[in-house]
């Protein structure tokens, strides 16, 4: 079995066992369609392939409420839920949100224009895994902790980093701090108009690419400070 994004370059998912007539595709991003194909395999060879694509269901709005609060508290996010895989996540203008457990979401936006706040806890390490995409807005700021010296938190992201207010990863006089990490085997950018990008930590974790004529590319073009 091969999947797609863009029905051009397809990447190997798994090779079932003898016989199997279904399979049941996890872990997929909501709203995003998915091209397909099918072979038959014999030894050495592979049969033409079925080929068919379908589309996931669109993915949930959530929101903070009032002043926020933390991540894990159902009274920090609209309609009293966390969260989740297939959640795009917003931390509107006025909200302080800190992380303070392991989270994995579709696309996070933090602020809408004026201000929005983000950050991870003082005293515990934190994964926040965002499988899409992740932008700060004008006058947002997404940070390490002020205070501690935990330095081993980690944003996982799984396409591209847009920073057009403050990404600041590396605080308390660079005492505290947390990983940007971007995965998944795709070319993505990290962009923005922000004037404060400051980093601890940058790794790429991107595997073998589904492009066809290179390996996956992070095209940086945001100043650091």
């Amino acid at each position: 079995i091969y999947r797609s994004t863009d029905g051009v370059n397809y990447a190997f998912i798994v090779q079932l066992a003898p016989n199997a007539s279904s399979y049941v595709a996890a872990s997929l991003a909501p709203g995003t369609l998915y091209y397909w194909r099918v072979y038959a395999v014999t030894e050495g060879a592979l049969s033409a392939a079925l080929a068919g694509s379908q589309a996931t269901s669109a993915a949930g709005e959530i929101t903070c409420n009032g002043a926020g609060g933390l991540w894990s508290s159902t009274a920090t996010w609209s309609g009293g839920v966390l969260p989740t895989a297939t959640d795009n996540v917003t931390v509107s203008d006025g909200c302080t949100v800190t992380i303070d457990a392991a989270a994995t979401i579709n696309n996070l936006t933090v602020g809408q224009g004026t201000s929005g706040i983000l950050q991870f806890e003082a005293t515990t390490a934190r994964t926040l895994t965002v499988n899409g995409s992740v932008t700060i807005a004008s006058g947002g700021v997404f940070q390490s902790a002020a205070t501690g010296t935990v330095t081993t938190h980690l944003l996982s992201v799984g396409t591209n980093l847009v920073n057009n207010g403050t990404l600041d990863f590396s605080t308390n006089v660079n005492t505290a701090g947390a990983e940007l990490r971007f995965v998944n085997a795709a070319n993505n950018t990290m962009s923005g108009t922000g004037t404060t990008s400051d980093l601890r930590l940058l790794s790429l974790s991107k595997g073998s690419g589904t492009v066809t004529t290179s390996s996956p590319v992070l095209e940086i073009t945001i100043p650091f400070t």
